[in-house]
C-alpha cells in the first residue's frame, strides 16, 4: 500500500499582508496557496499607561525639556504662547484605526479630593523605533486647585486605561 503524505508549510509577511502556504508531497512542492490578510488593532481594548517598575508612577516627561515630574503648571520653556506645561505620557495598546484622528483619545486627571480635570490631548503618535509604544502629549489644565500627585488616565473610544501618578508643583 502506497501512502502519499501531504505536508503544508506556510509563512506570513506583515509588510506585504500576505500569507503563503506551500503544499508538499514526498519532498516535492506540488502547489502554493496565497491569501491576503490585514492586522487590525483591537478596537475595544483599553490602553495601558507605562509606569515605573513596581509602582503606579507614570513614565512621563515634559514634552519640551524631557524633565521628569513634578511639573509646574506654567513654564517659559515651551513652544506655545499660553505658557502651559505639556507632558508626554507613554502607552501601549493605544492604536488609532485607519482614518481616525486624535479626537478618539481623551485624558483626565484626578486630584486627592477626587476632582476630575479633563486634559487636552494635543498629539498621539507612535514612538519611532518602538511600534508597540504610543506617545500622548497632554496640556496641563489652568484650573488645578492644588499641587501634589494626581492620577492620570487616557481613554481610547471610551475604553479607560489604568490610572498613573504624576506630580504637580
Amino acid at each position: 500500500m502506497n501512502l502519499h503524505r501531504l505536508v503544508s508549510f506556510g509563512h506570513a509577511s506583515a509588510k506585504s499582508g500576505q500569507y503563503e502556504d506551500h503544499i508538499w508531497r514526498e519532498r516535492k512542492r506540488v502547489g502554493t496557496r496565497k491569501s491576503n490578510f490585514t492586522i487590525a488593532p483591537n478596537s475595544t481594548a483599553a490602553p495601558t499607561l507605562l509606569t515605573e517598575w513596581n509602582t503606579n508612577r507614570s513614565v512621563t516627561f515634559d514634552s519640551v525639556t524631557f524633565v521628569r515630574d513634578p511639573f509646574p503648571l506654567a513654564t517659559g520653556y515651551n513652544f506655545s504662547f499660553d505658557q502651559r506645561t505639556r507632558v508626554t505620557l507613554f502607552a501601549f495598546g493605544l492604536e488609532l484605526m485607519p482614518g481616525e484622528d486624535i479626537s478618539v483619545v481623551t485624558a483626565q486627571a484626578e486630584d486627592v479630593e477626587h476632582r476630575i480635570y479633563p486634559l487636552k490631548v494635543e498629539y498621539v503618535g507612535k514612538v519611532p523605533g518602538f511600534d508597540w509604544l504610543t506617545q500622548v502629549n497632554i496640556r496641563l489644565p489652568d484650573d488645578f486647585l492644588s499641587a501634589g500627585d494626581v492620577l492620570v488616565s487616557v481613554s481610547l473610544r471610551g475604553a479607560v486605561s489604568n490610572k498613573a501618578v504624576i506630580g504637580i508643583r
